[in-house]
């Protein structure tokens, strides 16, 4: 969009490229609803008041991503960035890894699976026969 700085415009590119369904995680959310994409349930609203509250956690944000057709977590405030310890360690141990970096503390983080073309229901064991 005019105006936005190389870095802004560079993550709305890239999360524009996610694979077409795919859900995505935000603390600024409004990146995601300008490149069209959904957020898994109750990920919509990343304010401060919400990990002030104990609402939005480093856990919560971790299952979120694990969720079904989600593919990326983009942090670009201290609230994802400070205020959730241990996030990028978390997101790493549930298939994610960092992509891209936009600057200092922002980073594109993308779920394996969404990077190798795959959806994450592909990834669950299969069961097996009765």
């Amino acid at each position: 969009p005019p105006g936005w700085t190389a870095s802004q415009a560079a993550a709305l590119r890239d999360l524009r490229a996610l694979p077409p369904g795919a859900r995505a995680i935000a603390d600024d959310p409004a990146y995601l609803w300008r490149a069209g994409l959904a957020t898994p349930p109750l990920m919509n609203d990343a304010a401060r008041m919400r990990i002030d509250q104990g609402d939005l956690t480093t856990a919560s944000v971790t299952a979120a991503a694990r969720t079904r057709n989600a593919c990326a977590v983009l942090i670009w405030t201290e609230r994802f960035d400070r205020l959730l310890p241990g996030l990028r360690d978390s997101l790493a141990g549930a298939g994610y890894a960092r992509v891209a970096e936009y600057g200092r503390h922002r980073e594109l983080w993308v779920r394996d699976v969404c990077r190798a073309g795959r959806w994450p229901e592909a990834t669950a064991s299969p069961r097996s026969p009765g």
